[in-house]
């Protein structure tokens, strides 16, 4: 099983999360908030098998970082994992809308230029505009801990077979989140912890998070465990095997 957003850094364990990864057979994307830290994090862990590092940054940091595309754009060619990336306008320090598009708008423009990314995507309240920015490719799209409107993420999945959505557990608790579930086909599910962030990964990662959140979705579905499980892990499978 893969984890397909997590921030194992901020743990501030030193990735113990990768041992974690190792004992119990589960595969983690590690995002990085800031173009910087890939290269410091992917020279630690590129022989890991069990950890892939993701090239990102978060749109929460452009406020305080806005000049950092050029070391995004620097890696972004050896890098497969892409995030967290994306737009938001949450909050007073998101409020350079403009500049947050400037620099995704470069990202993804990138990203389809080179082909084959997987990319975790960042849309918290910019649902209405986040996905005129996609465009058709070689790439995978996965929305990350999506909340926005229903419609809009299956429009754009009408139109794009590579646009996926990460389901986490505080998803499988909330209403939005179960609504999000219900709708969404199933072959558009893979899973995603963004620990540290849920409620259940806030003080660790608990061993069997994902298989819980399986059990979650299993349960919104009305689908048999073992079903829902087995589709998830081929949605996963696929979508690593889009980066070879």
């Amino acid at each position: 099983m893969i984890d397909f957003h997590c921030h194992p850094d901020l743990y501030n364990d030193n990735f113990k999360l990768i041992e974690k990864s190792r004992e119990n057979n589960f595969k983690i994307v590690a995002m990085t908030n800031l173009p910087q830290l890939y290269r410091r994090y992917y020279e630690k862990f590129f022989n890991e098998e069990t950890i892939n590092i993701s090239l990102g940054y978060h749109p929460q940091l452009i406020e305080e970082y806005p000049n950092e595309l050029n070391i995004f754009l620097k890696y972004v060619k050896e890098a497969s994992f892409i995030g967290e990336v994306g737009l938001d306008i949450s909050s007073k320090k998101t409020n350079n809308i403009e500049l947050q598009k400037e620099i995704f708008r470069s990202i993804i423009n990138e990203c389809t230029r080179l082909g084959n990314k997987i990319i975790s995507i960042h849309s918290r309240k910019t649902d209405d505009i986040i996905f005129d920015f996609l465009k058709k490719s070689s790439c995978i799209y996965i929305m990350h801990w999506y909340t926005g409107n229903i419609k809009r993420l299956l429009t754009a999945m009408s139109s794009d077979d590579n646009i996926y959505i990460s389901i986490n557990s505080n998803m499988v608790h909330s209403s939005n989140g179960i609504k999000i579930i219900e709708t969404v086909p199933l072959s558009r599910i893979v899973l995603e912890t963004d620990a540290p962030f849920t409620a259940e990964t806030k003080n660790g990662y608990p061993k069997d998070i994902l298989m819980e959140t399986t059990v979650g979705i299993s349960k919104i579905k009305k689908c048999e465990f073992k079903f829902v499980m087995e589709v998830i892990m081929e949605n996963s499978k696929k979508i690593i095997q889009s980066t070879c």
